[in-house]
């Protein structure tokens, strides 16, 4: 966590003038706040594209699924061809 009253120290004992550290430091916050993913971000992040991903995957089971089917019911239909 930032911790915006340690920073205006820092600052005014480096000569900062005290206002201008504590205007300084709220940009900071505002700039974390709308700018930077936190940890939680991340997170939500992840589990969604976990669960597109699952569902992709789901996907292209059922297609890879489909295409076997379709390509034994082929054999199939080819070996009664053939035999007759």
């Amino acid at each position: 966590m930032y911790d915006t009253h340690k920073f205006v120290i820092k600052m005014t004992q480096a000569g900062m003038p005290q206002t201008q550290a504590e205007v300084l430091a709220e940009a900071h916050v505002e700039l974390m706040e709308t700018t930077l993913a936190t940890k939680q971000d991340l997170k939500d992040l992840e589990a969604r594209l976990t669960s597109k991903i699952d569902q992709a995957m789901i996907k292209i089971i059922g297609i890879i699924t489909t295409v076997m089917v379709g390509i034994a019911a082929l054999m199939a239909f080819f070996m009664t061809f053939l035999k007759s």
